[in-house]
């Protein structure tokens, strides 16, 4: 994927992407940091399936309080 098509996929992730016009131009600035796109390419890779079930299971061993937010319209991280 190209830089041009990674910038501009962003707009995909947001609910309303006219409430963000300039998003583009300000990710491509953080695309010119070293590492920027190894990072987003690790999480891609990493991120899903075991990573999560395992995380999950763990948390539910502490015990402890837990407040998930997570938006039915969500469409990286389906309900």
């Amino acid at each position: 994927m190209g830089h041009e098509e990674q910038a501009n996929g962003q707009l995909t992730d947001v609910k309303y992407p006219d409430k963000f016009p300039n998003w583009v131009e300000k990710y491509k600035v953080q695309m010119q940091y070293k590492g920027f796109r190894h990072a987003l390419l690790s999480t891609e890779k990493n991120f899903m399936g075991d990573f999560l079930i395992t995380n999950y299971k763990q948390l539910g061993t502490l015990q402890k309080k837990i407040l998930l937010v997570w938006g039915r319209e969500d469409s990286t991280v389906p309900f």
